[in-house]
């Protein structure tokens, strides 16, 4: 019996499947893959993925408990200098021997006359990155243009609710693609595809292959699926990540007709997800058992008697970020006990937010989780409950019809909203009686400018400017602000055109009070504000705008356009210009409007009809929508255009005696 599991693991399943006309074995690479100089479907790229073959089977190790069984191999093609470091290889896994192992890495090069090299362990080495994990890092010496890479290696995981992940795409071109998986009859996977075109091969279940468990036997189902002539995945501005756009297929258990040795509490529903979690020790049992508390408990309950669920919200939010100061790292568990956070002073995004869910607990409210994927990490699916499409953690209190989100990773975000990465169309609210879905919508970054500045004929800029932030932008400025550096705040950061730049009065307000709008008052004398030629003035009376540049270069676009937030921009600058100075030409009014009203823009420049002298200029923005698709790509381009071209034009001034 184990002699049969043990074949069937170390035989090449590759080569035991139905006959392969889409790859070449092992080491045996094509005259014309080896002569290629070129990838025809793409002759831009440095490098192609010739053949990424994989197979993923449920089998049992020697302990008779079931694991995850991955074996991968994939062969490029390298074309040019530049991608050089396609042929280089780096492989994450657990740290932990328990959880994850890796076996069997072998790696090797195929010169284009055809001579193989291996690549000895001496340049193979081993990172510890986290706590958590490692990466395998292979070097390859002696790499050239026209050498063909190839390695393949195991992986065996003992955590068997989710299987390994298989994307057909790269960010380089993907010529072939093949995953083919192998389950027992008594367990239940869904297939959950992403951006999946048309498949070359959709075999599902196609047909059974007979086994023996402890003297019975079982049927296991094999599935196949193959994609060929991928494009390379390219990033381009503003976009969550590259992998909600990328060709792949996620495996997550459903259910189990039978119980097992291993992880037979995986999860069926969304609901029973939230039990399963609410029992974790890195999760639930930190919020609801309060021995991980006490510390935290007996400092922040001292002067909450008495208080309001609003004030208690407040109190709790302050006192958790001004405690614990977030380490930057975003993560869906506690990897220490609150306390434990407490005392450090310092934590992840679940270790903060969880804490504030205990103490508000502890208080009678009801608190609870809710996990989030944040944008870098990828939207959701709510079809099957996947834990670990989840990166991180924030607080929700429900209060009569009214749930309230609480986010502590930030001192200056306030109770109600979250960072701006965790906003990612929708997170789910972990609770055993009533889990659910909530839809989340970034509030709008606003921000005004109102100047009035006198222009002076050597040049300079004298005047006041009024600047007031909100929302994320004012959580941004105020993080960066730092009262004794506030003028190089500035200048980086609003007059970033202008290095002479005196300041007479720099007043900022409402810091400390994060429910309003951040608030800059300014009294400065800008030097190198006009370019003087002859008797000409030349000067820009936009001098700072949400945005100074269109982000959108190229003429096409192949995937949807995601914006972090709604924008909202007004710009007013009253300008007086010099004695014995007329303006050559105004400039026309311009307005464009987004389709379905999703945006506009206003520009305006005008004389003050009592005082000719005096010239106002208006910029105003505002962008409603968040998602834009690929159709609305070129509408989104010329309204961006129009920003750029109005932030950057200028006022020509001649002199008239």
């Amino acid at each position: 019996m184990r002699l049969q599991l043990l074949l069937f693991f170390f035989l090449p399943v590759f080569y035991a499947l139905p006959a392969q006309d889409r790859y070449s074995p092992w080491g045996v690479v094509p005259e014309s893959d080896l002569k290629m100089t070129v990838y025809p479907s793409d002759s831009t790229a440095g490098a192609v993925v010739l053949q990424d073959v994989g197979n993923i089977h449920l089998d049992e190790n020697n302990r008779g408990d079931w694991v995850v069984k991955f074996e991968y191999w994939r062969r490029i093609k390298i074309f040019n200098t530049a991608s050089l470091d396609q042929g280089n290889l780096l492989i994450h896994y657990s740290a932990d021997k328990s959880i994850e192992k890796i076996n069997d890495l072998d790696v090797q090069v195929i010169f284009p006359d055809g001579t193989v090299k291996k690549v000895k362990s001496d340049n193979i080495y081993t990172e510890k990155v986290a706590d958590h994990w490692k990466i395998k890092k292979v070097f390859i010496p002696g790499l050239q243009p026209g050498c063909v890479v190839e390695y393949r290696y195991k992986l065996t995981k003992s955590y068997i609710s989710s299987l390994y992940d298989w994307y057909f795409q790269d960010d380089i071109p993907v010529r072939w693609s093949e995953i083919t998986v192998i389950i027992p009859e008594f367990f239940d996977y869904a297939f959950i595809m992403k951006n999946i075109g048309k498949l070359d091969i959709d075999e599902q279940n196609k047909f059974k292959k007979e086994r023996i468990s402890y003297g019975e036997k079982y049927k296991a189902g094999i599935s196949r699926f193959g994609m060929s002539n991928l494009p390379a995945l390219k990033e381009e501005p503003f976009i969550t990540t590259i992998d909600d756009y990328r060709a792949g297929i996620q495996f997550q258990r459903t259910y189990s007709t039978v119980l097992l040795s291993t992880d037979d509490s995986a999860s069926v529903s969304w609901k029973s997800l939230a039990m399963r979690m609410c029992l974790m020790p890195d999760f639930g049992v930190q919020y609801i058992f309060k021995r991980y508390s006490e510390n935290l408990w007996a400092d922040f309950s001292k002067n909450i008697e008495g208080d309001s669920v609003e004030v208690l919200m407040e109190k709790a939010r302050k006192f958790v970020s001004g405690q614990i100061k977030w380490n930057e790292d975003f993560s869906a568990y506690a990897e220490q006990t609150l306390d434990d956070a407490y005392r450090n002073k310092t934590g992840n995004s679940a270790e903060i937010n969880m804490t504030v869910i205990a103490l508000l607990r502890r208080a009678g409210l009801r608190a609870y989780p809710v996990m989030v994927s944040t944008r870098d990490n990828g939207k959701v699916q709510s079809e099957y409950p996947l834990e670990r499409q989840f990166n991180s953690v924030v607080a929700a209190v429900r209060h009569h019809d009214t749930l309230t989100l609480i986010d502590a990773i930030d001192p200056y975000i306030p109770v109600g909203r979250m960072h701006a990465m965790h906003y990612n169309d929708q997170s789910w609210l972990v609770d055993v009686e009533r889990p659910e879905w909530i839809k989340t919508t970034p509030p709008e970054a606003a921000i005004v400018w109102l100047a009035k500045m006198q222009l002076h004929e050597a040049g300079n800029l004298t005047g006041s400017m009024d600047v007031q932030a909100g929302n994320d932008i004012a959580t941004l400025w105020r993080n960066a602000i730092k009262e004794e550096e506030k003028e190089t705040f500035v200048r980086e950061n609003i007059l970033q055109g202008y290095k002479e730049c005196r300041f007479d009065s720099l007043v900022i307000s409402d810091r400390e009070e994060v429910d309003k709008p951040l608030k800059l008052k300014m009294e400065i004398d800008i030097t190198d504000a006009a370019n003087i030629i002859n008797d000409y003035i030349y000067v820009k009376p936009v001098l700072d705008f949400i945005l100074l540049e269109n982000p959108f270069k190229s003429e096409q676009r192949s995937y949807p356009v995601s914006f972090p937030y709604p924008m909202k921009a007004s710009y007013v600058m009253n300008l007086q210009i010099p004695a014995g100075y007329d303006l050559v030409e105004l400039p026309k009014q311009e307005r464009i409007t987004l389709p379905d009203n999703l945006g506009n823009i206003t520009f305006s420049c005008s004389k003050d009809k009592l005082d000719p002298r005096m010239i106002q200029t208006v910029l105003k923005m505002q962008l409603k929508g968040l998602e834009f698709d690929v159709p609305y790509y070129d509408a989104l381009r010329t309204y961006f255009n129009l920003v750029a071209e109005k932030t950057a034009f200028q006022l020509v001034l001649k002199k008239t005696n």
